[in-house]
C-alpha cells in the first residue's frame, strides 16, 4: 500500500500529504532516489542539447550569456516535467498494478500522481533557475517572463509525455547507458524531445520578442495565439488518452 500512496510506509511532506495523488507522487520520487537508473534515458538530453548550447555560449558574454542560461533553465525544466516520469507510465507501473488495484485507487489519481511527480522535478528548475540568473545579469523582466513560461509549459509537457508514453509502453528491462532498467521507447523519447525542446525554444523566442517590443504587433500576437493552441490542444488530448489507457488497465 505504500507504493500506492497510502502514506503508511512513509510520511510525505506537505504539500504531497494533502491529497492521495500527492502521496503517490512522493512514492514515485522516493523510488527514483532509490533507483536512479530509472532516469538513464534522460542522458539523451545531454546529447541533444549539449552541442547546441556549447556553440551558443561561445558567442555570448555578460548579460546575453545570463539570458541564455535563463532560457536554458526554462527549457530543461519543461523537458524534465514530462520526461522524468511520464514517458513510460504503464511500463513503470506494471509491477505495482496488483497492489494499486487492492487499494482501489482511481486511474485518474494514479495518473495525476505520476504527473505531479514530474512537475515536482521540472517546475523548480523551469521557474527558479531563470529567476536566479538575475544575479548574473539577466533582465528581471526577461527572467520573470521565462519563469512564467516555464510555469505554463511544464504541465503541457507532462500531459504530452503521458499520452506518448501510454501509446507505446515498454515493459521489459533493457540495458541503457550501462544500467538495466525499464526505459521508455527510443521512438517516444526522441519524438517527445524534439517536440518539447523545439516548442520551448520557439516559445522562448516569441516571449523574448514580445518583451523586447513595447507594443507587440498584431502579427506577433497572432503567432502567440496559434502557438498557444498548438501547445494546449495536443497536451490535453494526450492526457485524456493516457487516462483512458490507465482506465483500461485498472478497471
Amino acid at each position: 500500500a505504500t507504493a500506492a500512496g497510502t502514506g503508511r510506509g512513509f510520511a510525505p511532506p506537505r504539500p504531497f500529504a494533502w491529497r492521495r495523488s500527492g502521496r503517490i507522487a512522493w512514492g514515485h520520487l522516493l523510488r527514483a532516489v532509490r533507483h536512479p537508473q530509472e532516469f538513464s534515458h534522460l542522458l539523451m538530453l545531454v546529447f541533444l542539447a549539449g552541442p547546441a548550447l556549447g556553440s551558443l555560449a561561445s558567442g555570448h558574454d555578460g548579460g546575453a550569456l545570463a539570458s541564455l542560461l535563463a532560457g536554458t533553465g526554462t527549457a530543461v525544466g519543461v523537458y524534465l516535467a514530462g520526461a522524468t516520469f511520464g514517458l513510460n507510465p504503464l511500463g513503470d507501473d506494471r509491477p505495482q498494478l496488483p497492489l494499486l488495484l487492492l487499494v482501489e485507487t482511481p486511474p485518474r489519481t494514479l495518473l495525476r500522481g505520476r504527473t505531479a511527480a514530474g512537475l515536482a522535478v521540472g517546475l523548480p528548475v523551469a521557474v527558479c533557475l531563470p529567476l536566479g540568473t538575475v544575479a548574473l545579469g539577466t533582465s528581471p523582466t526577461v527572467a520573470l517572463g521565462y519563469a512564467a513560461l516555464g510555469l505554463v509549459l511544464s504541465p503541457a509537457a507532462a500531459g504530452l509525455a503521458a499520452g506518448l508514453g501510454c501509446a507505446y509502453p515498454i515493459y521489459e528491462t533493457r540495458e541503457l547507458w550501462g544500467a538495466e532498467t525499464v526505459a521508455p521507447s527510443t521512438l517516444v523519447l526522441l519524438g517527445y524531445s524534439f517536440v518539447v525542446l523545439g516548442g520551448t525554444v520557439t516559445w522562448l523566442a516569441l516571449v523574448g520578442a514580445v518583451l523586447a517590443d513595447g507594443a507587440p504587433s498584431p502579427l506577433l500576437l497572432s503567432g502567440v495565439g496559434v502557438l498557444a493552441l498548438l501547445t494546449a490542444v495536443p497536451s490535453v488530448l494526450s492526457y485524456r488518452y493516457a487516462r483512458g489507457r490507465y482506465r483500461g488497465y485498472t478497471c
